[in-house]
């Protein structure tokens, strides 16, 4: 393995589009990473093989691969001064570390700026959230601040450092981030159904620059009624009922299985014309993309008693001796639920059990 080329030292005005390519030949298992170098050999990983590691989302990896080469492309979008310095292109193998550096030169600054923010995010009432809002090239007389928006206005959380609202389940931490970028994460404690909404990250100052995401809460992923067991006879209709209640702001799907195979994706289920064979526990599987919860149903088949073997007696004589020996009479008996069994004696007469009579039931499924 080895890295054969990187992109040249660059020097752009701020505000520019930057990419920046690693290319390496004979990769094999190994994992290449793009890191930017800070002060004192430190370094914060911007993306391993080609997934981001960063939350900064102005920052992506694209692949490309030909014949035995691989092409790691980073891209910045708007980069900004605090963006300047060492780039290197890292993989480790067997045998150690391999790596390439770059330098990236960024002349001016776009001034204080929202560089990114949270996706939507999704909870269930209990649950701790947090959202975060990166902003960079912050001055004096400038900071960040969360903000919830209603239909009936705009309620503040947070300022900075401070946590404006008298709610004490929201917090406000602040971290830095490189030399000119701030983190203001706002975190939810417990979480109810009436926090769901428009939250705003917004600077404050000069710049009025703001960025929004949406807090969906729903009730936790449940099946509000399913069959208990269910009977039904040959060749009737058997309805098996799974309803599953989620939050209306997540995709659900629902399906069957019996005997860990998939047999429909709809509710209620209906087996039309049910025979002995569609008897036994048919699973209900509900998923909303992130939990999935499974509950059983039994189906009963109630079926007419059908004699499928009777083998007939056999009688053993010693040598006209009058002593014998007595072999058994086995009948085979399908049925649900269990039938009563009567034997009859040759003369159509009910045998009782006695003395010379002795009757054994087993059952098996």
């Amino acid at each position: 393995m080895e890295i054969t080329d990187i992109t040249g030292d660059q020097t752009v005005n701020a505000g520019t589009d930057v990419s920046m390519e690693c290319t390496v030949t004979n990769l094999g298992s190994s994992t290449v990473s793009w890191e930017k170098l800070s002060i004192g050999s430190r370094s914060e990983t911007l993306t391993i093989g080609g997934l981001v590691s960063t939350e900064d989302k102005r920052v992506a990896i694209g692949v490309r691969n030909q014949d035995s080469t691989t092409v790691f492309r980073l891209s910045m979008s708007s980069v900004d001064n605090e963006d300047s310095g060492t780039y290197r292109c890292v993989t480790i193998t067997p045998f150690g570390s391999v790596s390439k550096t770059t330098e990236l030169s960024v002349r001016g600054t776009v001034g204080a700026k929202i560089t990114s923010i949270s996706d939507d995010v999704t909870a269930i009432p209990g649950d701790i959230i947090a959202m975060w809002c990166i902003a960079s090239g912050l001055s004096e007389g400038t900071t960040v601040a969360w903000e919830r928006v209603t239909s009936s206005g705009v309620v503040q959380l947070s300022e900075g450092t401070r946590r404006m609202t008298s709610d004490r389940r929201f917090r406000i931490l602040v971290s830095v981030i490189g030399e000119q970028r701030s983190n203001y994460t706002l975190r939810l404690l417990n979480v109810q159904m009436r926090d769901a909404g428009t939250y705003r990250c917004r600077m404050t100052g000069t710049n009025s620059e703001s960025k929004s995401l949406s807090l969906f809460v729903g009730r936790s992923l449940s099946i509000r009624a399913l069959s208990n067991d269910v009977t039904v006879e040959t060749g009737e209709t058997a309805r098996l009922v799974c309803d599953v209640e989620a939050s209306v702001d997540n995709e659900m799907s629902v399906f069957w299985q019996k005997d860990g195979v998939n047999i429909s994706l709809t509710t209620p289920l209906l087996i039309e014309r049910a025979t002995k064979d569609d008897m036994g526990i048919y699973s209900c599987f509900a998923s909303d993309g992130v939990n999935l919860i499974v509950s059983d149903v039994q189906l009963i088949i109630e079926f007419a008693p059908n004699i499928e073997t009777e083998l007939p007696m056999r009688v053993y004589f010693d040598g006209g001796v009058t002593d014998y020996v007595v072999g058994e009479v086995k009948c085979v008996i399908t049925s649900n639920p269990t039938p009563n069994i009567e034997w009859l004696g040759p003369n159509g007469k009910l045998i009782s059990p006695n003395s010379k009579y002795r009757f054994q039931v087993k059952h098996r499924m």
